[in-house]
């Protein structure tokens, strides 16, 4: 693969991705079984966003030549390029809970804006800690900044060119997966992550395709039977996505490079703040259909804005940091 062929498949799988969690979410307050029936396979969004991770998290840190004693700036790169806009993203939240309480409809409480819960969601440590996620959507990214952190230990193992100590680490991580029945945790979804790390090892000639459809086959067996269906079928889609969708499509490109802000605010604006407020007045079916259809592209719009005044300069801070090399591409 070329790398612009590479870039463009993860970010337009990205948006596909996004796009997927979007449906889903979206259509909570449609009352139809059958519509549900289709939607929920919005959910797969998800795990296809995790084995995304682990196919460009290694694949960077390949061509930035990481060394283990840049552990720290690599994690402080993290964290400058996503908590800006988790936390803004949070105040939001904090912010539309306090209005809401001027809407005759309403029937929560406001939201503290500084609690022991709301801490602890700085640091990801919501479910560590059995606190109560703010926002739905967040759990994943406490799944993901732990897979930043095991990565950035681990990944001297997983760059290395001698196949035994690949299997070795691939056999490891699997029974990670098996032994780890709490998914608060990364190891519950490293057979996910591996899906992207094996496509890595494929796409860098540290495996053999013959190899890789080894690793893919276990890999494959093991994932439905820790998953279910969803485990392989997300793999399979993600692997297939990125080795053959060489060509960019500008709208899924667009949606891949606003997804993280999109993926924050979708449910704060789309669901919380219109869909639940706009409801009350909106009680057919086909009705909550068209709103949920016409708040996509509302929410895509303000994802967009929210992307270049918070998330993009992120992104500009965080490649200033180096290390070794300068990583080029966002990851």
């Amino acid at each position: 693969m070329k790398v612009k062929q590479e870039i463009y498949s993860i970010t337009m799988l990205r948006g596909i991705a996004c796009l997927g969690v979007c449906i889903m979410h979206f259509s909570g307050t449609i009352d139809s079984k059958n519509l549900h029936e289709i939607t929920k396979y919005g959910g797969y969004g998800v795990p296809i966003f995790f084995a995304i991770s682990g196919f460009i998290l290694p694949y960077s840190l390949d061509r930035s030549s990481y060394q283990i004693r840049d552990f720290f700036p690599f994690i402080l790169k993290r964290i400058i390029r996503l908590e800006p806009s988790y936390i803004i993203s949070i105040l939001g939240l904090l912010l539309l809970s306090m209005l809401a309480q001027f809407s005759k409809f309403n029937s929560s409480d406001q939201i503290d804006f500084v609690n022991y819960n709301n801490l602890l969601h700085i640091f990801y440590l919501v479910d560590v800690f059995d606190g109560k996620w703010l926002n739905p959507a967040y759990w994943t990214l406490a799944i993901e900044f732990q897979f930043y952190l095991f990565i950035g230990i681990i990944y001297p193992l997983l760059r290395s060119n001698n196949v035994y100590v690949l299997t070795v680490s691939f056999v490891i991580l699997n029974l990670l997966t098996l032994l780890v029945a709490n998914d608060h945790y990364v190891p519950y979804f490293f057979s996910t992550f591996l899906s992207g790390i094996i496509l890595f090892w494929y796409t860098s000639k540290r495996i053999t395709l013959r190899n890789f459809l080894i690793f893919s086959a276990i890999l494959g067996f093991l994932s439905f039977y820790k998953y279910g269906i969803s485990g392989p079928i997300c793999e399979i889609l993600s692997i297939t996505f990125i080795l053959f969708m060489n060509k960019p499509i500008k709208p899924l490109i667009f949606l891949g490079t606003i997804s993280y802000s999109l993926y924050l605010i979708h449910t704060i604006i789309g669901t919380d703040c219109i869909i639940n407020f706009m409801q009350n007045y909106i009680l057919d079916e086909n009705g909550r259909i068209w709103l949920s259809l016409v708040t996509f592209p509302i929410v895509v719009a303000i994802s967009w804005v929210f992307y270049l005044l918070i998330e993009r300069p992120s992104i500009r801070m965080s490649k200033k940091i180096k290390y070794k090399l300068n990583i080029a591409n966002k990851t």
